[in-house]
């Protein structure tokens, strides 16, 4: 079944264990034609449409984030059981069960991008410094769900630009665990000139215990 969605829809990700199923999200973009910026609608019933899972044959399915807010940066858990998004404006990191349609928030730390190791214990997210614009400062952190603590990887990434001309780009941090999750990457600016961090995990793990 061909599905043509009316508005902006990207972040599409195949679910790692069912290729029939693809989790599917509505973005803000800029009208072509009019110069416009269109925002993430909000359905007659209320619900913020951001999150959808599309089963092959069917027509996608509307996710309501958790509480009633807004979501963003979503991602597929290793196993293909979950998936997570940032959360707000109640802040935090949430996890969608797909068996039994079940949310819960992981932690309350405001995040705006996040990632998962592919047990699901350890958790890294960035944090934007107010306020927030394309190319502002940034912190990361690394958290465990277990022991409720966190670490600070980048306690001040320095903006890229300028509230008055933000970046046409998107360097935020976005860290993610790769490597079989022996280390993490995220951006990092360094005199005005874009980097890559490498952080090893291990030490980290230590950190949270």
């Amino acid at each position: 079944m061909l599905h043509i969605t009316e508005r902006c829809t990207y972040h599409a990700q195949f679910s790692p264990a069912d290729d029939e199923l693809v989790l599917i999200c509505k973005e803000y973009w800029t009208d072509a034609v009019t110069g416009k910026q269109r925002l993430i609608p909000t359905s007659a019933d209320g619900v913020y449409e951001r999150l959808w899972l599309w089963p092959k044959g069917e027509k996608p399915k509307l996710v309501p984030p958790i509480n009633g807010g807004r979501a963003t940066h979503e991602w597929w858990g290793a196993d293909g059981t979950s998936f997570y998004y940032c959360a707000y404006p109640k802040h935090g990191i949430a996890r969608y069960d797909l068996k039994t349609g079940q949310q819960r928030l992981i932690t309350t730390n405001r995040a705006t991008h996040a990632h998962s190791s592919r047990d699901d214990r350890y958790f890294v997210f960035d944090q934007n410094l107010d306020p927030w614009y394309r190319g502002c400062a940034w912190k990361v952190f690394f958290y465990s769900p277990a022991s409720d603590k966190t670490v600070c990887i980048v306690t001040h990434n320095p903006a890229y630009n300028t509230p008055e001309k933000p970046s046409t780009w998107h360097p935020d941090p976005h860290p993610q665990f790769v490597a079989n999750d022996r280390y993490i990457v995220s951006t990092l600016n360094i005199g005005g000139a874009m980097n890559v961090l490498i952080t090893p995990v291990a030490p980290l793990m230590e950190a949270v215990r």
